[in-house]
C-alpha cells in the first residue's frame, strides 16, 4: 500500500518500496533494455537505472507516463 499526501500543492508518495523491482520486472517482461525503455519514455538510461535501484522515484506525471506505456493502471504499478 502506498500512502499519498499533498504538500505545497505537490503529490508525495510515501513507502514506495519495491517500485524499482516492479519497474524492472515490467521492462524485462517486454524484453526491453534500459536504453530502449529510456528512449521510449524520453529519459536517460541512468534515470531508468536509478528508478530500478530505488535510488530515485519517478514523480506523478512520470508514473502516469510509465503506466500508459505499459498499459497498466497506477494501482497495478504501485501495489506491493
Amino acid at each position: 500500500m502506498v500512502n499519498i499526501r499533498i504538500a505545497n500543492d505537490c503529490v508525495l508518495f510515501e513507502d514506495m518500496k519495491g517500485l524499482g523491482k516492479k519497474l524492472k520486472e515490467l521492462r524485462l517482461e517486454k524484453n526491453l533494455s534500459q536504453v530502449e525503455l529510456a528512449k521510449n519514455l524520453n529519459f536517460s538510461n541512468r534515470t531508468i537505472s536509478d528508478w530500478e535501484a530505488d535510488k530515485i522515484e519517478p514523480n506523478l506525471a512520470t508514473i502516469i507516463k510509465i503506466c500508459k506505456f505499459y498499459k497498466i493502471s497506477v494501482d497495478e504499478l504501485l501495489e506491493n
